[in-house]
């Protein structure tokens, strides 16, 4: 069973964090996560801790995922605001 990162852990860690919905348009398939101010290899080891297989990263408006275990590595998926939908 995998574990699930919390709230009240990442709000310990006193981190800027918003609640973020990921969506796949081809799928449908939309899961609730967050998004939290952290370095790259921060968020590929916390991943990696709750056993979730890939994160999603911005850098400035450009969008990333990434692997958390020894496959690593930022691969560019293209722009990040376009794909931004706030809910009402």
């Amino acid at each position: 069973m995998a574990k699930h990162l919390s709230e009240t852990e990442l709000r310990r860690q006193g981190r800027w964090m918003r609640r973020l919905s990921g969506y796949s348009p081809a799928t449908g398939h939309k899961e609730p996560g967050w998004a939290v101010a952290m370095s790259f290899q921060d968020a590929c080891d916390t991943g990696k801790r709750y056993r979730q297989d890939a994160i999603y990263y911005v850098i400035g408006d450009t969008l990333f995922v990434s692997f958390c275990d020894e496959r690593r590595g930022a691969a560019e998926i293209g722009p990040f605001r376009p794909r931004v939908h706030l809910a009402g």
